[in-house]
This record gives C-alpha cells, structure tokens and sequence, in this order.
C-alpha cells in the first residue's frame, strides 16, 4: 500500500505545561513516523513538504531510518522552514506563533502520488494546501482522500500570533474529501458556533455529511471519538471510548497517532469502526513515551485490538454500521 501525507513540516520550540524547554521537527513528520511503526515495512509512507536548507539534512536523517518513509516527497524549500512556538497553558492548551516560509503546495507536486492508496491532507499552517490542488487530486486520483482540519481553523496575525477563526468556507473543503477529522473544539469553529451536548456534535457531523463526504471523525482527547457514515440516505454513529493505560507520559502526537492508527485499520479491514477502534488504541498506547518515542509503541497495536475491544471484530462482520442517527 502507498500512503502519502500532505502539509507542513515545521521546526518546533516547545514550552511544556510544566515549564519544559523542548525544540525540533514536528509537523507531518508526526503522521509519518506514526505511520510507519503502526503499517510496517511492506507499505510505502510518501511525506509530500518542503523544508529548508538548514533542515533538510537532517529530515532525511531521521527518515532514512525507516525503511518504509519516501525521501523523495520531501523536497527543498529555498525560503526556510515553518518556525513555530508553542506554548502550553494547560495539558490540552496552548499559544502558539508561526513564522511562515513555504510556499502552497501546487497540484503538479502531486502528481507522483497520485496513485496512492490513502492521502492524507494535514493542514500544520492552515494555507500549505491550497483548495484547487486539493480539487485536481479529488479529479484525479481513486485513493481515499482525509482531511485533518487542525489549523485550518487558526487565522495568522502579522507577528505570527495564531487565533481561532470560523471556517466559514467549509462546505468547499469537506466536499472534496472521503473524511473529515476534527476535534471537538475544531468543529466548533466549522460550524461557528459553541457545541456542548453529544446531540451538539451529532448535529454538527450531519451538517458536515450533507455537504459531501463519507464520514466525519471527531475526537475528544480522553474521552473518546465519534465517527459518523453517511450510507445512501441514512447516517449510523459509533462512540468509540479511549483506552485505559496504566501511565501517560506525554499526549504529544496523540492525534497524529489517532490518524495513524485509523489509516492503518481502514487499509487492513475496510472499516471506519475497527479503524475508529485502531485509532484509540495507537492514540493511547502513544501516550506511554514521550515524544515521538512513543509512535514505537504503536507496532503490533492491530493484534491487540481485541484486548481493548473484545467482540468489535465479530459484531462489525455479523453487520454492525453503528448506531442510526434519527
């Protein structure tokens, strides 16, 4: 299988919410080394970027490691790498200032991916794709399209400082894509306004669905995902809980992981709801390491699903869509 991941790479300076120093490459590159713990070495992870000279060299170091990762999809950017400063406030909290230096991402970069099983469209800046390459490859290519809405939600002011802002264009985003991942405080800001109830969020996933693709994914950190299907004229969901683990390390990458894991499950079982459950266990078996040594956890977490989801494979076969929404 052929993944390919779009966006940016950038290079981070992070102060933890317990007063850590902490810097380097971040971005898609957490997808990416998620990816290919979690898929293993008979599948090809292409990360289509561009970094700096300062970076490159040693993106490709750390990829070349992974026998799986494309050294090819990453290429030079002449005007730097994305700088960004995060700051947490809180575990799940933070401020953050962006110094923005590559340029969009244009259709013909992503020509040689075409072909891809999954791609998957992660906005790290919010602007690194723009909409019409994201049409032409809808155009274009057969593969599974997901759309990681993270900072496409975030406005930029002149000194870099990030703020939320209401996707109000949406519908022109999420019509191109077979999925929408989003948090529970990114959908707020898709649907711009304030969702507080599960029947907030189901609301809120349905207005998604009727504007063209196959499934949104919205996860809650702790407390779980939901995944939403739209099957002909009907809408199923399915409530995924988070695993338990005994320690969590650091929660850095968990969403990446989350994505990852449901990649991988979606490619091994064609399945939103084992893909969904995927999800949790890679997101929570993530936690356990800090940074992205903890994507290493993730090798082997498809044989462990029936540990945390004991019955969900056999109940998916016997038929389960999830539950109906009215």
């Amino acid at each position: 299988m052929k993944i390919s991941v779009v966006g940016a790479i950038n290079y981070d300076h992070i102060t933890t919410f317990k007063g850590e120093e902490k810097e380097g490459l971040g971005g898609i590159l957490y997808n990416v080394l998620a990816l290919s713990n979690v898929l293993g070495d008979d599948n090809q992870i292409c990360p289509v970027s561009r970094v700096g000279k300062d970076h490159i060299g040693k993106v490709r170091e750390m990829l070349s490691k992974y026998p799986n990762i494309d050294l090819n999809a990453t290429v030079l950017s002449l005007k730097g790498t994305n700088e960004n400063i995060l700051v947490y406030t809180a575990s799940d909290k933070r401020k953050e200032v962006l110094k923005s230096r590559i340029d969009p991402i244009r259709p013909e970069e992503l020509e040689p991916y075409l072909d891809s099983d999954v791609i998957l469209f992660n906005f790290i800046s919010g602007f690194e794709i723009p909409l019409e390459t994201i049409k032409r490859v809808r155009e274009r290519s057969k593969a599974f399209l997901l759309m990681d809405i993270h900072c496409k939600v975030l406005g930029i002011k002149k000194d870099g400082t990030r703020f939320k802002k209401p996707l109000t264009d949406f519908p022109d985003w999420v019509k191109c894509v077979d999925l929408v991942q989003t948090n529970e405080e990114e959908i707020d800001l898709m649907v711009d306004r304030e969702l507080k109830t599960e029947g907030d969020f189901l609301k809120a996933g349905e207005e998604i669905l009727e504007k063209g693709p196959k499934y949104v994914l919205i996860t809650f950190g702790v407390n779980g995902s939901l995944l939403m299907r739209r099957e002909k004229e009907e809408i199923f969901y399915f409530r995924c809980p988070s695993i338990k683990i005994e320690r969590i390390v650091d929660t850095t990458g968990c969403g990446d992981a989350f994505t990852a894991g449901f990649i991988s499950g979606f490619l091994h079982w064609e399945d939103p709801i084992l893909a969904t459950a995927l999800g949790s266990v890679v997101s929570g078996l993530n936690c356990e390491a800090p940074g992205m040594e903890g994507f290493k956890k993730a090798k082997g977490a498809r044989e462990r699903i029936e540990e945390f989801f004991p019955g969900l494979i056999k109940k998916v076969r016997d038929g389960y869509k999830g539950e109906k929404y009215a």
